[in-house]
């Protein structure tokens, strides 16, 4: 999206959420300031930029879930890290393809004109509403960080039709900004009490798996054992790195609470 369509979703989710003026310098840092990363070509490492345009589920949620760790604890750059989410989930909204008959390809032609399409339409309001409204909905049935992981995973596809491709961008904008401002003291009290609950159980049980193995292996060194040492302690890692139960209770704790 050009940057002025960027900018004009940001001031008004900044208005909707109370969020602070500088996330309409935030959504178009990615430009500006692009991220880089390492891949293998033809024998070489090169570094690249992070495409913008194309899908990437994991790294829109990474740098969602950055920015309500860092409203949790009161900073400020909350605002850069949703920024960046937002950059690329409305970048990744507007298809970079043209149809030829049955064969799709990409065009730069193509994309630049729908981006300008987008540009000179209005930004539909309603649509910042249905979202904040979506969230709502879907937190009286027990919203949990997997669902808006599954969100991003099932919504992100790339539209040809300009009004579509705005709509669905602001809406989703939408979700996602209230996702990371939703104050944690208006989680419902039963709701706050289960994940507690639920945390608590399943860390005990963790810990004491954990604990139970790296003594073990801390009986075997003692008796001359090496190998089998860190066979056990190699098994302790393994025990906390696929508890995926685990991990998955103590995100929702974080994202909800603290």
């Amino acid at each position: 999206m050009r940057w002025s369509t960027h900018r004009r979703i940001a001031v008004a989710l900044c208005r909707r959420y109370d969020i602070p003026d500088m996330l309409a310098d935030a959504v178009v840092a990615p430009d500006r300031e692009p991220e880089l990363r390492l891949v293998y070509r033809r024998g070489k490492v090169r570094v690249v930029r992070v495409p913008h345009h194309a899908a990437n589920p994991k790294r829109i949620f990474a740098h969602l879930k950055r920015a309500r760790r860092d409203f949790l604890r009161g900073r400020l750059s909350y605002v850069e890290h949703l920024g960046r989410t937002l950059h690329y989930l409305q970048d990744s909204l507007v298809s970079t393809h043209a149809k030829l008959w049955i064969f799709r390809f990409r065009s730069r032609a193509k994309h630049e004109n729908l981006e300008q399409e987008i540009a000179q339409l209005r930004i539909p309001q309603e649509k910042i509403k249905e979202g904040e409204e979506l969230f709502h909905e879907a937190l009286k049935s027990e919203l949990t960080v997997a669902a808006l992981k599954k969100v991003l995973s099932e919504e992100l596809r790339a539209e040809d039709n300009a009004e579509r491709a705005l709509e669905r961008a602001v809406l989703l904008s939408s979700l996602l900004a209230r996702a990371v401002t939703f104050p944690p003291e208006n989680l419902p009290s039963q709701r706050r009490l289960e994940i507690e609950r639920r945390f608590a159980e399943r860390r005990k049980g963790h810990f004491l798996a954990i604990a139970t193995v790296a003594l073990s292996a801390l009986a075997l060194y003692t008796t001359g054992s090496a190998f089998g040492s860190l066979l056990a302690l190699a098994t302790a890692y393994l025990a906390h790195r696929f508890d995926f139960i685990y991990h998955h209770l103590k995100e929702e704790r974080e994202w909800w609470i603290s």
